[in-house]
């Protein structure tokens, strides 16, 4: 097969290939700069119909020293789904503090059009409002912030697969090789860890052992 990069104009010929892409690369038309394969692989189609990508904004805050709360212990987990920003944990150190605030969802989707320094800010003062405090008096000991764009990020475009209805088995498709040549990899192509960093590691272990076994035929 002819594997074409159109970016530097590179070719390469292989005998087998490994796609290692998330599912929104994989849905993406060769127009919204996705992959483009000729012919196209009529295998993938329908199982990757059956998928969609979920949102998520993740905006973690370092805060000098410790940022003790009363009644909040050093490494807590909290919930407040009426908040934007609907859970935050957090990583305390002698000398600083991680507040990772998180949403999924709709509500990433919101946060997604937002510009990252807003999304910070949204951030904070959802923090400050979960513990009833001034926003002044977090952003006197806030020492940087930081966050990933998994939706707007042209190689995620999303931050982890799921199932639409009957796509139960979709995964179990999309991990079979392709005329023993195309071996796809990926979060949305395991079926014992879909939409976690493990699916995403043993479907690249998976599909590496595939193309392996079938180059001994």
């Amino acid at each position: 097969m002819r594997l074409c990069f159109e970016a530097d104009r590179a070719e390469l010929e292989a005998r087998r290939c490994v796609v290692c892409v998330p599912l929104g690369v994989l849905q993406a038309s060769a127009d919204d700069q996705g992959l483009s394969f000729d012919p196209p692989v009529s295998a993938w189609e329908t199982p990757s119909r059956q998928l969609a990508m979920g949102h998520a904004c993740r905006v973690v805050l370092e805060f000098s020293g410790r940022l003790a709360l009363e009644g909040v212990p050093d490494n807590a987990f909290v919930h407040h789904p009426t908040s934007l920003f609907e859970t935050f944990w957090s990583q305390q150190t002698a000398s600083h503090s991680l507040w990772t605030a998180w949403a999924g969802g709709p509500k990433a989707l919101e946060l997604a059009r937002e510009r990252p320094a807003q999304r910070q800010q949204l951030a904070l003062g959802a923090l400050a409002t979960l513990f009833d405090l001034p926003e002044a008096t977090l952003e006197q000991t806030l020492r940087s912030g930081h966050q990933h764009d998994f939706s707007n990020d042209p190689r995620a475009r999303g931050a982890y697969s799921f199932c639409r209805p009957g796509g139960a088995k979709a995964s179990h498709a999309l991990s079979a090789p392709v005329e023993e040549a195309l071996f796809l990899a990926g979060e949305a192509a395991d079926h014992e860890y879909p939409g976690t960093v493990a699916g995403a590691i043993a479907s690249a272990q998976r599909a590496a052992k595939q193309a392996l076994k079938s180059l001994q035929r």
